[in-house]
C-alpha cells in the first residue's frame, strides 16, 4: 500500500482559483488552539503535514514544543511557534473535523513531563524519534506521530499504520496492554524507525547476562545467536517472553540503564 503524495496550503489556493472555487464560503472552524506539540513532528519549508515523511530537508521539530493558533487554513492552521509561523495539515485525516484534529496534535499538558517519566532508553527512542518493543502507544505516538485517520481510523486499534515516505510503509503492532509488540516493515524502513542498542551499549548487556548465570561468550557488541539464546534463557527465568531482542521490560530487568546512565531504578 502506497500513501499518494500530499499537497501543500499554497498548491491548494491555486488549485480553487482554477476551479473558479475561491469565493465559497469557509466552513465554520473550532476555536484556534494552543498548548504543545503532541509529538515528534517534521515541517518542510513551512509545513508540518499529518503524514509526517521524513524525506530529505524536513526538519524536527521536537514534542512539547510550544505552539499558538493564528490563522485557519483549508484543512489546515498557522501556528506561531516562536519566532516563526508554520502550518499543521491535515491531508490524510479529513475524517476528523478542525477540533478533533488539532486536539491530537496540540496538547494542553506538555508531553515532556511522561518523557522524564519513562525510562532511560524509551527517552532514547523517542529522542531518535524510534519505537522499542514494550513502548506505551502514548510513546509511540510521541515518538513517531499519530498514525493518519485514513488507514488507521481508531486509535485502539491492534495496529497503526506509518509511512517514511511514498513507499515506506511500516506498521506497529500492540499487545492487549497497548505497548509495542512488533513492528514489521522492509529492511530500509525498519533501520530509521526500530531502536537498536549501540554496540557499546550491547557488550554492557552480555557482561550483565555472564554475571548472571547466562552465558553469552566473549562480549563483542553483537546481538547475535549465543546473546540472543542468554536474552531468552533470562527472560524465561524473570518471567518475560522469551523473545531474545532487548524490549524494555527485559532492559528493565537487566538493570542495564543503571550502569550504561547511572539512572534510578525503575
Amino acid at each position: 500500500m502506497s500513501a499518494p503524495p500530499f499537497s501543500f496550503r499554497s498548491a491548494g489556493i491555486v488549485a480553487l482559483v482554477a476551479a473558479g472555487l475561491a469565493s465559497v464560503p469557509v466552513r465554520a472552524q473550532a476555536p484556534l488552539p494552543s498548548g504543545y506539540l503532541c509529538c515528534n513532528l517534521r515541517v518542510d519549508r513551512d509545513w508540518i503535514s499529518d503524514i509526517n515523511y521524513r524525506h530529505e530537508g524536513t526538519q524536527v521539530i521536537r514534542a512539547g514544543t510550544p505552539v499558538r493558533g493564528v490563522e485557519w487554513g483549508r484543512y489546515s492552521v498557522g501556528l506561531q511557534m516562536g519566532s516563526r509561523v508554520v502550518w499543521l495539515g491535515n491531508d490524510y485525516s479529513r475524517d476528523l473535523d478542525d477540533r478533533r484534529f488539532t486536539g491530537r496534535y496540540i496538547v494542553r499538558t506538555d508531553p515532556r513531563t511522561r518523557i522524564a517519566a519513562a525510562g532511560f532508553f524509551v527517552q532514547d527512542a523517542i529522542r531518535q524519534s524510534r519505537v522499542i518493543p514494550g513502548m506505551t502507544d502514548a510513546e509511540t505516538a510521541i515518538a513517531l506521530g499519530y498514525p493518519v485517520a485514513r488507514y488507521t481510523p481508531s486509535l485502539t486499534a491492534p495496529e497503526w499504520k506509518y509511512w517514511i515516505d511514498r513507499s515506506g510503509e511500516f506498521t506497529v503492532r500492540f499487545d492487549a496492554a497497548r505497548r509495542v509488540a512488533s513492528v514489521t516493515g522492509d529492511a530500509r524502513v525498519l533501520g530509521q524507525v526500530v531502536y537498536s542498542l549501540t554496540p557499546a551499549t550491547i557488550r554492557v548487556a552480555q557482561q550483565l547476562l555472564n554475571d548472571y548465570g547466562y552465558p553469552v561468550g566473549e562480549p563483542d557488541g553483537r546481538h547475535g545467536p549465543a546473546t540472543r539464546q542468554g536474552l531468552m534463557a533470562f527472560q524465561r527465568d524473570n518471567g518475560l517472553a522469551p523473545s531474545g531482542g532487548f524490549d524494555v521490560d527485559t532492559l528493565r530487568r537487566l538493570g542495564l540503564a543503571q550502569v550504561v546512565a547511572g539512572a534510578k531504578p525503575q
